[in-house]
């Protein structure tokens, strides 16, 4: 079996079982992290989608101490031909912190199949311990998150993003276009970004978006 075919059975499975043995490991993971009440944050912001079928619209030169779970900083130039997740996060933000747990099953579905995953905490200017690196990274060490982190000082790249919602999760194709872009947190959301990269992976064209067009 070819891995293009792995990778899109692999997709299905997890879809029609509902990460039951994920689960199931989970359970001696670390804790999840806590949710504040529902309704603190924002719905969904559908002017994310603005973004698809664009180039990524930002870059960013961050150092090496702002970074934690890589070697060395992780450069726009390092996802060139490949296949990546973006997130722009904060870890006060209650969608933020349910979509923790989907953030980690990518990073074990398809972390070895060459997805790429790079997020970044964008600190709120009222919160004293999102701006402080270490207690951010003290935080999503507890939570168990592997997948490179950067610190995004004062917010300065999602604002030159244009990002509006929390959490803002964008799908880079190997032709460094954005191919799928979501914000806030949800089931359907989790779902068109799983299956979205199952297929750039797989070599395949996700529905609706022959010739590298994104779905009208």
């Amino acid at each position: 079996m070819d891995k293009g075919k792995a990778i899109l059975i692999l997709v299905m499975l997890c879809g029609l079982f509902g990460y039951g043995a994920y689960q199931q490991q989970a359970a001696n993971a670390p804790p999840a992290p806590p949710t504040p009440p529902a309704g603190e944050q924002p719905p969904p912001d559908p002017a994310a989608k603005q973004f698809e079928g664009k180039p990524l619209p930002v870059t960013w030169n961050i150092g090496k101490a702002q970074w934690m779970n890589t070697a060395k900083p992780v450069a726009p130039g390092d996802l060139k031909g490949q296949v990546a997740l973006i997130e722009f996060f904060r870890v006060e933000c209650s969608h933020c912190q349910e979509a923790v747990p989907f953030m980690k099953d990518m990073q074990q579905m398809f972390g070895s199949h060459g997805l790429k995953i790079v997020a970044f905490q964008s600190p709120s200017d009222g919160s004293e311990k999102e701006r402080d690196w270490k207690q951010v990274q003290s935080e999503l060490r507890k939570w168990g998150v592997k997948y490179p982190v950067a610190f995004d000082a004062k917010r300065a790249l999602f604002t030159r993003l244009g990002g509006k919602t929390f959490p803002t999760l964008l799908v880079i194709d190997r032709s460094g276009k954005v191919r799928l872009a979501r914000s806030g947190h949800s089931s359907e959301e989790e779902n068109e970004i799983r299956q979205t990269v199952g297929q750039l992976l797989s070599g395949m064209e996700p529905p609706g978006e022959e010739n590298g067009k994104p779905p009208q």
